[in-house]
């Protein structure tokens, strides 16, 4: 008996509503229900986990597998194989929890988009940032990437794992974020890949050395943490003194807070934020931004799914082209 990927998929987020019950922190699928090929209940469901302890992944399993139907295989992201963690994360598309809220973890869009077919590609708009920075440091030909603003490391891991990238260096101002980041990266990439990562303590608003040499340079959902004083201090030294041949920013856009439920007191998406831009205000600061340090192109462009009058959740600018400094 054939069913549609739709249906299968409503199974799916119920097996996985297990798995995170029992402790898993992302539940994904992979193969060919990503691929939103047609399923009948003997074809195989592979999913991946990460934080799922590994004491009760045997019985999670089974769980799972006799809520779905037929063949289940659940893979634990942390102990995979490289190439078959390198083939998951090409491909894995996040099944939201049931219950996850919108604000802070944004695994979801609103409740129309957590109930689509899969060829919404529901996931962590988290994990289509970083795949949209991904590609884009692709389409720049660069070699060497600086995270400013690296957080718990998802950018730097996914680069490692890319042959593309030679040389990555990622910066945060918290050495909690960095001992975390480290002792995950150290888990979950070969030492061949590992050794490619330089984490550096500063703040993003300090020229340090360390930031320099880079071909790119990455800012992703940092600018709207910063008072305008700090954001004028990180465009400096972003454009004037790291320099870079390409430049990305990524940054909420605020206009598509209206097709969520927001439970932060500020209004906005996250309680550490103090601004949020439109479209247009971004594109202003882009444009500016161009001007000021004299980088020749500029392109904006969404991250997401879009909704046809407020735009895509995220924002992303490139800047390339700087002009030679004399």
């Amino acid at each position: 008996m054939t069913e549609s990927p739709t249906e299968r998929l409503r199974r799916v987020r119920r097996g996985a509503a297990i798995l995170y019950r029992t402790g898993a922190s992302h539940v994904w699928i992979f193969g060919s229900l990503a691929h939103e090929r047609t399923h009948d209940r003997e074809s195989d469901v592979d999913l991946a986990v990460e934080g799922l302890p590994a004491e009760l992944l045997g019985g999670a399993v089974e769980a799972v597998r006799s809520e779905v139907g037929g063949r289940v295989d659940v893979v634990p992201l942390e102990t995979a194989p490289a190439a078959l963690r390198w083939a998951i994360l090409s491909e894995r598309v996040l099944v939201p929890r049931l219950d996850d809220a919108v604000a802070g973890a944004e695994t979801r869009t609103d409740a129309t988009e957590a109930a689509a077919p899969p060829e919404a590609r529901i996931r962590s708009l988290a994990q289509a940032r970083v795949e949209a920075v991904v590609d884009e440091l692709r389409r720049s030909g660069a070699r060497s990437v600086v995270d400013l603003g690296c957080g718990f490391g998802r950018l730097l891991e996914r680069l490692a794992l890319d042959r593309d990238f030679e040389r990555i260096t990622g910066v945060d101002r918290s050495e909690q974020a960095l001992t975390a980041a480290s002792r995950r990266l150290r888990k979950v990439l070969e030492p061949w890949q590992h050794v490619k990562i330089t984490l550096v303590r500063d703040l993003v608003t300090y020229r340090n050395p360390a930031f320099l040499g880079h071909d790119a340079a990455v800012a992703m959902e940092v600018i709207e943490h910063l008072e305008p004083a700090p954001r004028a201090a990180l465009e400096s030294v972003l454009f004037d003194f790291v320099r870079p041949a390409t430049a990305i920013v990524t940054t909420p856009n605020v206009e598509y807070n209206a097709k969520w439920r927001l439970t932060s007191r500020n209004g906005l998406r996250h309680e550490g934020h103090r601004f949020e831009w439109t479209r247009a205000e971004l594109e202003r600061w882009a444009d500016g931004v161009a001007r000021r340090h004299v980088y020749r192109r500029v392109v904006v462009a969404g991250v997401g799914v879009a909704d046809p009058t407020l735009g895509a959740p995220t924002q992303l600018i490139v800047l390339s082209e700087p002009a030679p400094v004399h």
